[in-house]
């Protein structure tokens, strides 16, 4: 039985990474301007369904549009962040992550850029999951 959890752990460990690097190439079509911002969203939609991750479990309601784009990207980077940068988005200054253990925060105008401000963020400087001084 312990076998069976593991080989099922392992299992759902192996679709996350394939999950993070099929968002991470839908990203970076974005960011190269190969693909439109609804295109990515909707792509980093399908992403997630398809491996039974879906965005819809942290997405807020929103009808159609530019709001749902929003709120696909917003679930995506906090699906993949969130527990180590606390993730918002306003009118005025766009995607925003402020690192949990330090409050040090970076704005930008797409999700997709946000998340590779992140990406290079972390790797530079690994943010503790537990603890920190943002809730």
């Amino acid at each position: 039985m312990a076998h069976d959890d593991s080989d099922q752990a392992s299992a759902r460990a192996a679709e996350i990474v394939a999950l993070t690097r099929a968002c991470e190439q839908i990203r970076a079509h974005e960011r190269a301007g190969d693909i439109t911002r609804a295109e990515g969203a909707q792509m980093l939609e399908q992403a997630h369904a398809q491996y039974d991750m879906h965005l819809r479990d942290v997405m807020p309601a929103v009808a159609d549009g530019e709001a749902r784009q929003r709120g696909i990207q917003l679930a995506d980077l906090f699906w993949h962040w969130g527990s180590a940068y606390r993730i918002t988005w306003d009118a005025r200054t766009g995607f925003r992550a402020a690192r949990r253990d330090n409050g040090a925060a970076v704005s930008t105008m797409t999700g997709a850029d946000l998340f590779e401000e992140i990406r290079v963020d972390y790797t530079a400087r690994p943010v503790p999951r537990t603890g920190g001084i943002l809730p």
